[in-house]
């Protein structure tokens, strides 16, 4: 299966920190394909389209990005 990466924006000058759930600047997801690599990515923590929902810096961006294919 491929490696799919997620690079944390540091959207409003901070970091999303969760070692535990193994969550840090950058996350590296084994996955079928890229859907399946978006799905993993949520049930450990990582949330897309963030600004939308008032969390991250409208000037900065969304703080993760989903895969694509």
């Amino acid at each position: 299966m491929p490696w799919y990466h997620f690079h944390q924006k540091n959207s409003g000058g901070s970091w999303d920190r969760a070692p535990e759930r193994g969550i840090g600047p950058d996350v590296w997801i084994e996955a079928r394909d890229a859907d399946d690599a978006n799905h993993r990515a949520e049930s450990v923590g990582i949330c897309f389209d963030r600004c939308d929902k008032g969390h991250d810096c409208d000037c900065c961006g969304d703080r993760w990005s989903r895969a694509y294919a």
